[in-house]
């Protein structure tokens, strides 16, 4: 398990840091006034203006303090030899204790109210992975599955906003995306561990009550889909206006 980010910009201000050092020596080892040491001057004021901010310094110093705890969350729940209860009891040990310590830190610094509040919301469902092997530690490998998915889709369609063609056609287009075979013959239902039916077997799990549940619920979801894609094409100011022009016409109509 690895942070979901790195620290990008801070290591962009380190770099920029450097960097300027090794202008200021080169400028002192150039000519006066000579062309190169003109140009150096211009990149030492360009980089200044970045490493000298006392505000993105300030913000430098935040990432790191944070960062610092975020890696210690990340190495409580990150995959632990073995399975079973005493496994799961020290990883939940560990985490209390250290959401324990983020609730005092929070008193004096709120951003750790932000940590305290996701850990209690989802604290139930954190630890189930250390009892269960069939439960992975992370969605890492699902995120993938639905990336694959993506492209593929998007291959075939042509829907620039693939989220939205999924959402018409998702469980149809998983079911053929289960035909999709890799070099050891196995769809990425089988590496997920999913039991693999055919259309009519899982087509028969399904009563009419759901199915037109669902049915009623995909024809809603294309109407949202519908109003916010005229609202993004035509932009707010101007699909009021047509509505507002389409009811005086209806009401002048009716009046006449």
């Amino acid at each position: 398990m690895q942070a979901p980010f790195g620290l990008y910009y801070v290591e962009l201000f380190k770099r920029y840091w450097h960097v300027r050092t090794a202008i200021r020596k080169c400028i002192k080892l150039c000519d006066a006034d000579s062309e190169p040491q003109k140009t150096l001057i211009e990149l030492d004021v360009l980089l200044s203006s970045v490493v000298s901010d006392k505000a993105i310094k300030e913000l430098v110093k935040k990432i790191e303090y944070y960062n610092h705890f975020f890696i210690r969350l990340c190495n409580i729940l990150k995959d632990v030899p073995g399975r079973g209860k005493a496994v799961r009891d020290q990883v939940e040990i560990r985490a209390k204790r250290y959401l324990t310590e983020m609730k005092n830190r929070s008193k004096n610094d709120r951003e750790f109210k932000k940590i305290t509040s996701r850990l209690e919301k989802y604290w139930n469902g954190l630890f189930f992975t250390y009892d269960f092997e069939y439960i992975p530690s992370t969605n890492n490998d699902l995120e993938s599955f639905i990336k694959d998915f993506k492209k593929i889709w998007k291959r075939i369609t042509g829907f620039y906003n693939v989220n939205r063609w999924i959402s018409f056609h998702g469980p149809f287009a998983v079911y053929l995306f289960n035909f999709h075979k890799n070099d050891d013959d196995k769809s990425p239902f089988d590496l997920l561990g999913i039991e693999n039916l055919d259309f009519g077997a899982i087509a028969g799990k399904v009563s009419i009550e759901i199915y037109e549940n669902e049915r009623l619920k995909q024809i809603n979801l294309r109407e949202k889909y519908k109003i916010r894609l005229e609202v993004n094409q035509k932009g707010d100011k101007e699909y009021l206006d047509a509505l507002v022009r389409d009811f005086e016409s209806e009401v002048n109509i009716k009046g006449g």
